[in-house]
């Protein structure tokens, strides 16, 4: 018995080893799933090659969770979304977003199928040379780029966070709130931030030229454009002398108490917030840079929102 015992025994080793091997060169090629698991992301490590250029990507996780369309389905979708886009070039993922949200039926699994095949085609190491290299220069040339540059010099906070870093106002969701309700009824306060602003604004501009002159001969055009309108931009808010227009021939004087004085026009909810972002986006183009913080106003808290609206009734 103890003899026939110890033959089993090794004969299921010898089966749990032979199945363990096989599982373990199956592996690589499929996942292994059960009714009580979900699908396991299947990792792909890089072979060994004598030739670099047959070697794969480092760890591609390739997620199986999801049903792909067929990619001979996915080439129609890629030649409409040409003919929608026209002459217009967004980014590829606004592109499939765009147009998977007009798209019938399931817009999620086309847009996560699409989006897939997007990931998979681009892998930048199976980018040919010539079209990584141009997309490398687009961005190392571009204004994107310039925050990597040593000794770029960081944005200055704005009058709020100035206020907030003065009076030990606790950071968070509600610390813009706080910062600007206290700042209504702290005119001293205010004016000792307004007054660390403009010093942080000196101290950006000066930081902006110095390091123009420095890098003036390796900066790209577009990049030098781009450093010369923010110092120009905050130049213009601290001395608007300087670019006042050539004053128009003055009008024939009217008699006293001929015309009524115009009452100031009160200021809108939206007024009052770029009033109290005057630093921000001050190195963007002015219709970009309004559209932006358009977009950032639109998407406050109720309870910030709330906050340039009674500034708004007030006036």
């Amino acid at each position: 018995v103890l003899q026939m015992s110890s033959k089993k025994s090794s004969n299921h080793k010898r089966k749990h080893s032979t199945s363990s091997s096989n599982s373990d060169d199956e592996e690589l090629n499929q996942t292994t799933t059960s009714k009580f698991s979900t699908p396991s992301p299947l990792k792909v490590s890089k072979r060994e090659s004598t030739s670099s250029d047959e070697s794969e990507d480092d760890s591609v996780q390739i997620k199986t969770k999801a049903t792909l369309i067929s990619p001979l389905e996915a080439m129609k979708h890629l030649e409409l979304i040409k003919e929608k886009n026209g002459n217009k070039d967004p980014s590829m993922k606004q592109a499939i977003a765009s147009y998977c949200a007009e798209a019938e039926g399931d817009s999620k699994e086309l847009n996560a199928s699409l989006t897939k095949y997007l990931n998979l085609a681009i892998q930048p190491t199976k980018l040919p040379f010539n079209t990584a290299s141009l997309m490398m220069k687009e961005f190392l040339t571009g204004i994107s780029a310039l925050k990597f540059v040593p000794g770029f010099p960081h944005k200055p906070k704005n009058l709020l966070f100035c206020y907030a870093a003065a009076n030990d106002i606790e950071s968070g969701l509600t610390m813009l709130k706080e910062a600007a309700e206290r700042m209504r009824t702290d005119e001293k306060g205010r004016a000792k931030a307004e007054k660390e602003a403009e010093k942080q604004r000196v101290a950006y501009m000066e930081s902006m030229q110095e390091f123009l002159e420095k890098h003036e001969e390796e900066l790209s055009e577009v990049q030098k454009k781009s450093v010369k309108m923010t110092i120009q931009r905050i130049d213009k808010t601290m001395h608007p002398e300087k670019y006042i227009r050539e004053k128009k021939e003055p009008k024939t004087p009217k008699t006293p108490g001929s015309g009524k004085r115009k009452k100031k026009e009160p200021m809108s909810a939206f007024e009052h917030y770029l009033s109290l972002m005057a630093e921000s986006y001050i190195d963007v183009e002015p219709e970009k840079r309004l559209r932006k913080l358009q977009k950032k106003f639109d998407k406050l808290e109720p309870s910030v929102r709330e906050v340039y609206e009674k500034l708004a009734l007030r006036d």
